[in-house]
């Protein structure tokens, strides 16, 4: 499945056999990496040995919520047999002794964080007798072993990174339950264990020594290499590519939950099924035919799956790549594997066969390019992070294909069978991880889930879906991708009764609907409101008749439009049947304001169309404060549209506030200070916890950023490393340029280190001072700004605000100086549009 390589692909495709298929693969991967990277050697061990870029990620997420069991790696092992424990005990120890990263821990040294590998440390492994337990006891005590062992958590800074523990049921049969921290291990490393433990353990029983050659490096070795190579030209090219794949705000996959999206840690659930064998060699001879592979076909078909369940058609999804591409790697128990981020686009509702050749087409090209670290396409990117989602995907697919048969050991009759691997953690990474492995009775598919946002019975639909999927594309692979079938036989039933019920209402409506002649003035089709009687934010507009067409009346009364709005700061349409995008498009161009498109964005969001967005694509259980859009640029809009074509279950709402109100309300001395010298924002690129400058400016040489800088009054310095710090100082308050009224119009509060979660800023300062943070707020002079002063800001936005629940078709029209915005969590499919227009061009502040 992973060729990886842009050298001999043509060779693999016409090697005549399995075997030679195998050569061709080896011999490739091994004479591209020859030729693209330097000898892979064993380092001096005198100095601090760093971290690859892979450890670096779960080292600095253990800092975040210590100790969390979340990548812990267990193994059942079923040893069936007569066991000699000795054996077992001083094949693990050697183990150990072997591979340096199975006895290493993780610290600081000098501000860097480092590995050590320790010498003293021993691995016991205690005995559990249950042999005296019934069955049905013992199963429940071993399972329940088995879920405690692979939950307890190690500490990176103390602890063997390998545990074990042996499981007595009766004389001939024993259960082995192994943990390895995901930070020394992965996949392919359990296989390597388990390998190295037959072969030591079949030597050790019998007397002998080892039959395992020493290893030529060790995982740290890598790490040096690893770091040392991906520097300069090399890193660019892999760099350029997904800069490429990746351009653009990546969409948040929008899946309805049956509960809302907490801010924890996400509690982890398996469901499992097994599709036929008849379904898997149909699969495997479409894949042939189409030139693919197995993996990439149900890759493809995980995207429409995803596509039907979310709606959307510009769809993320993570995958694994074993990333040993070296000879030398081969036998290392070490963190190798690789995730690869891989966007596909659905739009335009293609064939399947012709959507499978650009999944095909992905799937080679990142591999290509898979050595760039996830670590630094996440740097690179800088998404908005999130404690309860991955930053970059939330859905991912896996081919398991590590060897899981059975070890026979020939001399002392003893069989290892891996009983589990992977799971047990209790934890969820992912909102969905879809694992498939080819096994003899058919196509196993398992999704490990979010149990804290959906129930076991949506999970186990999602499966039969997904098999009921798999074989429409069998059977009709030129079908365009909504004629696919994804219902079951029940599901589909249900529907139709529910679709003939549904038309049968409407036609008794519609018969009981007698005609009615209307002939009325602009003024009297429009009537005015207010949401309650103390507060008129927002004004709201009502059709007084029925069939209004509210894109040719806002035609006709743009002056009246803009009266309400400068008075109110906000309207609201509500009532005008507005059911689709294009409706909201259409009420765009009536106003006959040129629209903008998002520039220097700080936030993540899918364009839709031209110049249409999605609001903000934060997840939904967090809160986005009050804030006026873009107030730290040099053009901003005047006007803002928010559109819900689909209002949240629960909450949802976006919050306003007068500005006008919240600058009255801010102390004067606070107001004078900032009123003399503005307000600063100070930004750092890259250190692998921001944008990189390139990717941030879409610029990629230095005078072409300090040009671009010097013309949108931005201060630049260079740092070490390529690195780039920015200071921009921007007005506080302005005057609005028809009302001429002074308001609060800025990022003070909203960009302050004090808004990011407590646990993610203690995480940050621990290691960052405070100049180094991804962004930060100051007075204008550079000082730093009072807490004091912060929290009163926020209390006079908090003191202002106005909430109103939204509803399907609602429009919001905003004059974006005189009213701010957020968003509250919500619960459910959200779906809000946004337009902006009218751009307005702000005196120079200087730097």
């Amino acid at each position: 499945e992973v060729c990886g390589v842009e050298v001999g692909l043509r060779r693999l495709f016409e090697a005549p056999s399995v075997r030679g298929l195998a050569e061709c693969v080896e011999q490739t991967l091994r004479a591209e990496a020859t030729l693209r990277a330097p000898a892979l050697e064993r380092v001096s061990r005198a100095a601090p040995l760093p971290l690859s870029f892979a450890q670096q990620r779960l080292w600095f997420l253990d800092q975040l919520e210590p100790h969390s069991p979340a990548y812990n790696i267990p193994v059942r092992v079923r040893l069936s047999g007569s066991l000699n424990v000795a054996a077992l005990e001083q094949s693990l120890g050697e183990v150990i002794r072997r591979h340096e990263s199975l006895r290493t821990v993780f610290g600081k040294k000098n501000g860097e964080v480092v590995q050590v590998v320790s010498t003293g440390q021993v691995l016991n492994v205690p005995l559990i007798d249950l042999q005296y337990l019934t069955d049905e006891e013992q199963s429940t005590e071993a399972k329940r072993l088995m879920e405690e062992a692979a939950r307890l958590p190690f500490d990176l800074a103390r602890d063997l990174l390998l545990r074990a523990c042996l499981v007595r049921l009766n004389s001939t049969e024993h259960f082995a339950l192994l943990t390895v921290h995901h930070i020394v291990s992965d996949g392919w490393s359990m296989a390597v264990l388990l390998r190295e433990v037959t072969a030591l353990y079949e030597a050790f029983s019998a007397a002998r020594p080892s039959p395992l050659a020493d290893l030529s490096i060790q995982y740290a070795d890598f790490a040096v290499w690893q770091r040392e190579w991906l520097k300069g030209e090399q890193l660019e090219t892999q760099l350029a590519y997904w800069r490429r794949h990746l351009a653009g705000q990546l969409p948040v996959l929008a899946l309805q939950g049956d509960r809302p999206r907490s801010s924890a840690r996400q509690r982890g659930g398996k469901e499992t099924l097994i599709y036929s064998p008849a379904l898997r060699d149909s699969l495997q001879q479409l894949s042939r035919r189409e030139g693919s592979t197995l993996y990439m076909i149900m890759l493809a078909a995980f995207y429409v799956l995803l596509a039907r369940y979310s709606g959307q058609d510009d769809i993320v999804v993570g995958t694994d790549v074993a990333n040993r591409n070296r000879a030398e790697t081969e036998n290392l128990i070490g963190f190798f594997v690789n995730q690869l981020v891989l966007r596909a686009d659905l739009s335009g509702n293609p064939r399947f066969c012709d959507f499978l050749k650009q999944v095909r087409e992905l799937a080679l090209m990142a591999y290509m390019h898979q050595d760039l670290p996830y670590e630094k396409v996440v740097a690179m990117l800088n998404p908005d992070r999130a404690e309860s989602r991955n930053p970059l995907f939330q859905a991912k697919i896996v081919y398991q294909n590590v060897p899981r048969g059975k070890f026979e050991l020939s001399g002392s009759g003893l069989v290892l069978t891996p009983m589990e691997v992977g799971a047990g953690t209790g934890v969820a990474n992912f909102d969905l991880l879809l694992s498939l492995m080819d096994t003899n009775g058919g196509l196993q598919a398992s999704f490990e889930y979010s149990a804290d946002l959906f129930d076991p019975a949506t999970i186990k639909r999602m499966l039969e879906n997904y098999g009921t999927l798999l074989g429409s594309i069998v059977a009709q692979p030129d079908d365009v991708l909504d004629q696919l079938e994804i219902l079951t036989p029940g599901e589909r039933k249900a529907q139709d009764a529910e679709r003939h019920n549904r038309e049968e209402s409407k036609l008794k409506k519609f018969k009981s609907v007698k005609p009615k002649i209307h002939s009325l003035s602009q003024n009297a089709l429009i009537e005015t409101d207010c949401l309650s009687a103390a507060e008129c934010l927002p004004l709201v507009l009502r059709p007084a008749v029925s069939n209004v067409h509210l894109a040719e009346w806002v035609g006709n009364n743009l002056k009246t439009i803009e009266r309400h709005l400068l008075e109110h700061g906000a309207i609201l349409f509500r009532g005008f049947n507005l059911n689709a995008q294009s409706k909201f498009e259409e009420f765009l161009a009536a106003t006959s304001i040129e629209l903008m498109h998002y520039r220097e964005r700080s936030s993540p969001r899918t364009r839709l169309s031209h110049k249409v967005y999605t609001s903000t694509e934060y997840p939904a259980d967090e809160t986005i404060a009050l804030h006026n859009e873009l107030t730290y640029v040099m053009n901003w809009p005047m006007k803002i549209w928010f559109y819900c074509l689909q209002a949240a279950r629960q909450r949802g709402q976006t919050p306003l506030a007068d500005v006008r109100k919240v600058f009255q309300r801010i102390d004067p001395k606070i107001r004078e200070r900032f009123t003399a010298q503005g307000w600063m924002l100070v930004r750092n690129f890259g250190d692998g916890l921001s944008l990189d400058w390139r990717d941030s400016f879409r610029l990629y040489s230095k005078s072409e950023v300090e040009k671009y800088c010097q013309g949108a009054q931005i201060a630049c310095e260079w740092k070490a490393q390529d690195r780039l710090r920015t200071r921009q100082v921007r007005s506080a308050v302005a005057r609005h340029p028809q009302t001429g009224e002074q308001v609060w119009f800025n990022h003070i509060a909203f960009w302050h280190v004090s808004s990011l979660r407590p646990k993610v800023r203690e995480a940050m300062l621990a290691s960052l001072a405070e100049e180094e943070l991804p962004y930060n707020t100051y007075y204008g002079d550079g000082s730093s700004i009072e807490n004091s002063v912060i929290e009163e800001i926020r209390e006079a936005y908090e003191a202002e605000k106005v909430e109103f629940e939204w509803r399907d078709g609602d429009l919001l029209m905003l004059d974006n100086m005189l009213v701010a915005h957020g968003r509250t969590p919500f619960v459910g499919p959200r779906r809000v549009m946004v337009a902006m227009g009218d751009v307005f061009t702000r005196e120079p502040v200087s730097v």
